[in-house]
């Protein structure tokens, strides 16, 4: 996973917390924390290969969106061709059965139920991180400060041991009303 800004990128935008030693791991964490809570991967990355599970519906999402282009579309083995078996939604990563110019709930066309059926080799995310999702991420560092001190989930001194649980709740406000457009949401099994 790759940080989703950097030490330089945090200090200008919360100057509370610049010259700090522990930046890079306020970073890492936070990166982690974002990451976690939008349910998804935002750096770029080439030749990702997501062996998705079909649904027996017109639509799948692939795990990396942005989708930047599609090498291929396998289903049950056979390969699918985009514009006439498939369309592309880039910016969701949704596949949708189909050749896009008729209702996809009404044309009997679906991803065939099963495991891991539908693979699906593509190049995606974001080679430049949103601007909402870096200040996002500042202020989860810096919520992660306010809160405790240290970005640290746990410490341990002799017999005593502390663990600090993480949630939604552990996410600044400003910070969940950045990533919202950003944030999947699994409806119904993986895939």
């Amino acid at each position: 996973m790759a940080d989703l800004i950097d030490a330089d990128y945090l200090e200008a935008a919360i100057p509370a917390l610049a010259g700090r030693s522990d930046l890079d791991e306020l970073v890492a964490v936070a990166s982690v924390m974002v990451e976690n809570y939008c349910g998804r991967t935002f750096a770029y990355q080439s030749a990702i290969v997501d062996y998705l599970d079909g649904t027996g519906t017109p639509r799948i999402w692939i795990r990396r969106p942005p989708i930047v282009a599609i090498a291929s579309v396998t289903q049950n083995g056979s390969t699918l061709a985009e514009g006439s078996d498939f369309v592309a939604d880039d910016c969701m990563g949704r596949l949708t059965r189909g050749d896009g110019r008729t209702d996809p709930d009404r044309s009997g066309l679906v991803w065939c139920s099963g495991t891991r059926n539908v693979v699906v080799t593509y190049n995606g995310g974001y080679e430049e991180i949103p601007s909402p999702v870096k200040m996002a991420t500042a202020l989860v560092a810096q919520g992660i400060v306010n809160a405790s001190g240290a970005p640290f989930q746990s410490e341990r001194m002799d017999n005593y041991s502390y663990t600090r649980a993480t949630s939604e709740s552990d996410l600044p406000t400003a910070s969940m009303v950045l990533l919202a457009p950003y944030r999947r949401v699994p409806v119904g099994g993986r895939g």
